[in-house]
């Protein structure tokens, strides 16, 4: 569902959203308790030291039959965003303000090839469930390109003008001699860092003989894409297919779902024809690490407040996956009674009907006749007759097509609210019109930080990519592959639940009781607690606003730096009932200030599975040691007061977290989002029961 071209298309929305970035190597083994799973493999045509060498890549989003026949018979995703880091030390040519005017800018030449992409997406045509498998490849492979945004042209329909021979006629698509506009927009509105890339290359191929595909791929040297904190992981590429631009504007399309992916790359070591130097080895021998970085879509009717979708991926155990992102879903606020990912009854949500209209029957205004129902003009397969098929289509129920007085599947409210609090992608996939939040991104999100290791110039001798000497330094075994580094120094390998070094002892349970280094995933044991929250928990008596008071104690006799976070929600949970256009919920309030502490993010969201909008607030704080206590202020204004009797003794919650800055939780609020990074009872790094003990205050509005 929703508006093909923004978060489905037929290769990966892959724009490295700066606010998208956390790394999982601190907190984020929620992640790796998804189906949100992707893998990284990497391999090089040479392992010799200093050659000039391909980089070979498959990324899997896991993209395999069968394809959801059956609850829990897949698990299948599309990211929102991807970043392919390669390691510091590869040699990378650096070709900043390449362009016609400066073509000595770059050692390699204008429209060189300079490596191979094909693409696998499983699509949905038709308003069909999303269950077919489509190869994309791109037959003249990558090109380099202009990287000087000061020598721009507009993409043009259809990518008209990017694909054109005519400034100058020389042979050379005009989109690889100039820069794309399309990248300039997103620089203005800080998806992408305003310095230039190290290289620009792209991409173009025509998909069922009249969809013209245009890629971007642009290079950046560390730290630019994701923050000083993606530094140690190399350069950053992203893949930005301009048919998903949210600066494009969409068109109706026979594709009406995207949900599984698989990419193989190939980083050319020579540039072709004139051989030279593009991709070589470190010319030090040793192990290095390739990383990929994906976020998943929002999915916002899962959490812990929304009953489990039912035909949801079910993971080892029987808890729950995360059912189907709101790109997906045609009910994205009320939890589906089926699967858009299966066809066919009776696990397809429509089989209530004998022609499907595509949308889950939770929400289907005629659920059990064929057609729309009363008050709804369209055809069954176009409901509010906008024109997108009610699978394509961001708001299936309210007309928001490229007709007059439409706003052409916008979905733009949470982004021009600013960066969501969470991290997360900007935009939820759910159209304004429709957006019970429409300034709120609504729903929780994925993030996975997966590892490839090669190893150059040395002995592998298990030829899992990582040197024997590097396996030996870090406490695993060299002689057998499926024994790999699990420590501190390599991200990821403490926080994915997998026993890596096959010593019986998983992430923070890896090194307990004994030093870190080399090996192993504990740091030195300290304990940091909050030790009482003050309060109020009565409002409107006289008034909604309330200050609260947070103690915070430290065990060291040093100070401790910590992350603190307050997170507002309203109570009960309002899940929507079944049937068309639900209300909107009700707010929690928020944090108007805070003293004692730095905020780092605050703001609204909704990731908790219902359609009301939370508050989220997280300040780091030094937490003075020995026997001084801490102090912490914050005030919270609460929605207008109600009217009526008191019905419930519990309008709203008020939960305070701690967690080291070192190892924040992926939210930084246990038990929603998971405890600080680590193991059992607290799951802090140094796993002492004081640390992360969330307190929670309950309030009352007592007009209500």
């Amino acid at each position: 569902m929703r508006r093909v071209w923004t978060s489905r298309g037929v290769l990966p929305l892959l724009l490295a959203l700066a606010a998208s970035f956390v790394f999982l190597g601190r907190g984020g083994h929620i992640a790796e308790a998804s189906p949100f799973v992707p893998t990284l493999t990497t391999s090089l045509s040479s392992g010799t030291a200093g050659a000039a060498a391909d980089i070979n890549q498959f990324a899997n989003f896991d993209n395999a039959p069968p394809f959801n026949t059956s609850p829990g018979g897949g698990n299948r995703s599309f990211p929102q965003s991807s970043v392919y880091f390669t390691p510091g030390n590869w040699g990378i040519p650096n070709c900043a303000g390449f362009s016609l005017a400066s073509p000595g800018s770059c050692p390699v030449g204008m429209n060189e090839r300079t490596g191979n992409f094909t693409s696998v997406s499983t699509l949905g045509v038709f308003n069909q469930p999303c269950i077919f498998p489509v190869p994309v490849p791109f037959a003249n492979g990558m090109r380099n390109s202009s990287t000087d945004p000061s020598d721009s042209i507009t993409a043009g329909t259809g990518f008209a003008n990017l694909r054109a021979d005519v400034n100058p006629m020389d042979g050379i698509p005009d989109g690889v001699e100039h820069w794309n506009n399309l990248l300039n927009n997103l620089i203005g509105a800080g998806l992408l860092p305003p310095t230039p890339p190290r290289e620009r290359q792209t991409l173009q191929t025509i998909l069922f003989g009249s969809v013209p595909i245009w890629v971007d791929v642009l290079t950046y040297d560390p730290g630019l894409l994701g923050g000083a904190a993606s530094a140690p992981l190399g350069y950053a590429s992203t893949f930005i297919l301009e048919n998903a631009n949210p600066t494009n504007p969409p068109t109706p399309s026979l594709i009406t779902d995207t949900c599984g992916l698989n990419n193989s790359i190939t980083q050319a070591g020579l540039a072709s024809p004139s051989g030279t130097v593009h991709r070589s080895n470190p010319a030090s021998p040793g192990t290095s690490s390739f990383f990929l970085n994906a976020t998943s879509q929002r999915d916002a009717d899962q959490g812990p407040s929304a009953p489990a979708e039912p035909t949801t991926f079910v993971l080892p155990g029987g808890a729950s996956g995360s059912g189907f992102v709101n790109s997906l879903d045609t009910c994205p606020f009320q939890p589906n009674v089926g699967s858009a990912e299966v066809g066919g009854p009776p696990f397809n949500g429509d089989n209530g009907e004998s022609v499907p209209d595509g949308i889950d029957a939770v929400c289907d205004p005629a659920p059990t006749a064929n057609g729309c129902g009363p008050g709804y003009p369209g055809t069954a397969d176009d409901c509010d007759q906008d024109i997108y098929q009610n699978k394509g289509d961001n708001c299936p129920l309210v007309a928001n097509g490229p007709l007059p007085g439409q706003n052409n599947q916008q979905d733009l409210g949470e982004v021009l609210s600013g960066l969501p609090v969470d991290g997360g992608p900007a935009n939820d996939g759910i159209g304004d019109s429709c957006d019970l939040n429409p300034t709120v991104a609504d729903g929780h999100f994925h993030q996975a930080l997966k590892l490839a290791p090669v190893c150059v110039g040395l002995a592998d001798s298990d030829l899992d990519g990582w040197c024997d000497l590097t396996e030996g330094a870090l406490g695993s075994d060299p002689n057998n592959s499926l024994k790999t580094p699990e420590a501190l120094a390599v991200p990821g390998s403490c926080s994915d639940g997998v026993d890596n070094d096959g010593d019986g002892n998983a992430d923070l349970n890896d090194g307990a009781g004994g030093p870190a280094a080399p090996s192993g995933c504990q740091l030195p044991l300290h304990d940091l607690s909050i030790k009482k929250v003050n309060g109020g928990s009565v409002i409107c008596n006289p008034s909604n606003t309330v200050d609260y008071v947070v103690i915070l104690n430290n065990d060291q006799a040093t100070d401790e730096n910590g992350e603190i976070s307050i997170y507002l929600d309203s109570q009960p949970s309002y899940v929507p009932p079944a049937g068309p256009n639900p209300a909107p919920g009700k707010s929690a309030g928020s944090v108007i200030s805070v003293s004692g502490a730095t905020v780092t993010a605050s703001g609204p969201l909704n990731i908790d599975g219902d359609a009301d909008v939370e508050w989220l607030t997280k300040a780091t704080v030094v937490v003075k040691g020995g026997t001084s206590s801490t102090v912490v202020h914050f005030d919270v204004t609460y929605p207008a007061c109600g009217s009526g009797p008191n019905a419930t003794a519990v309008d709203y919650n008020v939960n305070v977290d701690l967690c080291h800055a070192n190892d924040v939780a992926p939210l930084g609020v246990n038990p929603l989002f998971g405890a600080c990074a680590g193991g059992p009872s607290d799951g802090g790094q140094d796993r002492n029961s004081g640390n992360d003990g969330v307190v929670t205050r309950s309030v009352d509005d007592v007009t209500k």
